[in-house]
């Protein structure tokens, strides 16, 4: 049945142009509904491996490392960090998973008063507390030399950052990475006095760069 079989003023008229404007309603909705989900459930989710190829690729990934971390803040920060630090599952990259095994507030010295064992490990540290001879090398020479002259390898490394021109620009600090170094606590002191940059020795011998 045609439109063009009845008067427009008739109601035959008014009844078949009131169905087809209902149709053509229920079309447009159920459209919208596939539209939204198609979307949903496959082209946002498929998206994901748009950029994915079958080429052979490299990562670096951290293994078999153990990493500890000195945090310094308020104690609202700190104390968020100790509710929520399990939710960490990965470091930078999400390709570097992270088992959390411990998190504790710990106390910190400038000197060394119940002789605690220095943990010798890897890490990064101020280049003028190297230069300075703040820092030096685990003494494993006693019959050559009292310490041993700091030498590693040399990073800027970004911590603070501010947003410029919707970008992220950060500050950049000079360190060295060395391994098994010690701390000449009769220097430290007044290293400390002189930068915000400090040094200290934890309870349990781990040194703390507060770079």
């Amino acid at each position: 049945m045609r439109q063009k079989q009845f008067d427009k003023k008739s109601e035959e008229y008014k009844n078949l142009l009131s169905e087809i404007n209902d149709l053509n309603s229920k079309i447009k909705l159920e459209k919208l509904q596939f539209d939204e989900e198609k979307n949903s459930k496959y082209a946002i989710p498929y998206s994901y491996y748009a950029s994915l190829t079958t080429s052979i690729k490299y990562y670096e990934v951290l293994y078999d490392v153990d990493l500890v971390v000195h945090i310094r803040g308020s104690k609202e920060v700190l104390d968020t960090v100790e509710k929520n630090i399990y939710n960490l599952t990965s470091l930078g990259r999400s390709e570097d998973f992270v088992e959390i095994k411990e998190v504790k507030f710990v106390n910190i010295y400038e000197d060394n008063p119940n002789d605690i064992e220095f943990m010798y490990n890897s890490g990064y540290v101020p280049t003028d507390a190297i230069e300075q001879e703040t820092i030096f090398l685990k003494d494993i020479f006693k019959e050559i030399t009292e310490k041993i002259e700091a030498r590693g390898t040399n990073y800027y490394i970004n911590k603070n950052y501010e947003i410029q021109d919707g970008k992220r620009k950060f500050k950049k600090y000079r360190v060295g990475y060395l391994s098994e170094y010690k701390i000449d606590f009769d220097e430290l002191k007044e290293y400390n006095k002189s930068t915000d940059k400090n040094i200290y020795l934890d309870e349990d011998g781990y040194i703390v760069s507060l770079v």
